[in-house]
């Protein structure tokens, strides 16, 4: 156990780190997990009053003075991270209340966002303004034509994408989540659903299908 307590980006890094996991994997306990850790996050940084994060949690060391900025280098800040999660979040786990603070966010630094130094932030808010396409993907994870569709996600550079997959049985489940649920195989075959807003086209089956969805 450590005994140093974290700061806001170290939530912000591990949090941003367990959503691509999931979408790596496709294991649903680290999203599970990086909605949790999100949560706390909320809870122990934010600024009600002026809106963002601090970088020291509310019942951490009391300073003269609490830092709070978006300017990323090396590391990205944490607010321009935290806003990155809370989108793809809002749409992994249907959570308008992520939405709106993603807004309140970007709406607090948006005097500094045509720095360069916000380049990170800029990220979030071309996120925000070019709705990703959000792929779900029914089939069994073993399955080598699920695992073909999976590749063909992630041949090509497409930065402004959600990812979420689920075998048929889950996805029929009460407890799936909002994108993939009530979706099914296609005449047996694993399907690929390319959305936007919760919207999709009709699935597809094969990759070069699926590539030529995601490149529309």
């Amino acid at each position: 156990a450590t005994h140093i307590r974290g700061y806001a980006t170290d939530y912000a890094n591990v949090v941003e780190a367990l959503i691509t996991l999931y979408e790596t994997t496709f294991d649903r306990r680290w999203l599970t997990e990086a909605g949790r850790l999100n949560d706390a996050f909320i809870e122990q940084f934010h600024d009600e009053a002026g809106g963002g994060f601090f970088y020291t949690a509310h019942d951490a060391e009391v300073l003269i003075a609490r830092s709070k900025h978006a300017s990323d280098s090396v590391v990205p800040s944490a607010n321009s991270t935290a806003v990155h999660n809370f989108l793809r979040l809002a749409i992994l786990l249907d959570r308008k209340d992520l939405l709106d603070l993603a807004e309140k966010t970007m709406m607090t630094f948006g005097r500094y966002t045509s720095r360069g130094s916000l380049s990170r932030m800029q990220w979030a808010i071309l996120f925000y303004h070019h709705p990703p396409k959000e792929i779900a993907i029914v089939g069994d994870p073993d399955d080598p034509a699920t695992k073909a569709l999976i590749r063909q996600v992630y041949a090509d550079y497409l930065p402004n994408k959600i990812v979420a997959l689920a075998t048929p049985r889950d996805a029929q489940s009460e407890d799936a989540l909002p994108l993939l649920k009530l979706k099914t195989l296609v005449k047996g075959k694993p399907a690929a659903y390319v959305c936007q807003n919760y919207v999709c086209r009709r699935p597809v089956t094969s990759p070069s299908d699926l590539a030529d969805r995601l490149s529309d």
